[in-house]
């Protein structure tokens, strides 16, 4: 499942919390995909528990540690007290899963929609499905299909 299609089934499935990457009933907007996908997490890990998500996630979508320009439109946000990842906002280019998870608290907080967090992940997530397995050592080429490292 593509991270645009999982992100849309996510929020109307699960609570959207973009102060934590997972819970048991939502998270972030990556957390939220991820509950879509079918991703299992272990939430009886302890503190290990976000990275082992973020390492889950980034699995699943190797493409979202891919560097992309910072959309125009989130560059208008507003920089939010309870957000993570502020940084974004006012930058040129950032790693895809951090634009994303900026977008998480403007979603939240209504000053920008699902629709276009998607729309933009669209724009620039890979044509095809990430085969399945595939590491973080794969690459998308110019015309946008994974290439699964050996």
């Amino acid at each position: 499942m593509k991270l645009s299609d999982a992100m849309m089934l996510g929020v109307s499935m699960f609570r959207l919390d973009p102060s934590m990457w997972a819970c048991r009933d939502g998270g972030c907007l990556l957390g939220v995909a991820g509950h879509a996908a079918g991703i299992k997490y272990d939430f009886n890990r302890g503190c290990e528990e976000a990275v082992d998500i973020i390492r889950l996630l980034r699995q699943r979508w190797p493409w979202v540690e891919n560097v992309f320009k910072v959309p125009y439109f989130a560059r208008e946000l507003p920089i939010l007290e309870s957000g993570n990842f502020l940084h974004v906002g006012g930058s040129d280019n950032a790693q895809a899963d951090y634009i994303i998870s900026f977008f998480a608290n403007h979603v939240k907080q209504g000053t920008c929609s699902i629709e276009q967090v998607v729309d933009w992940v669209r724009s620039v997530e890979p044509s095809e499905d990430v085969p399945s397995g595939a590491g973080i050592n794969n690459s998308v080429n110019e015309s946008g299909k994974v290439e699964v490292a050996s």
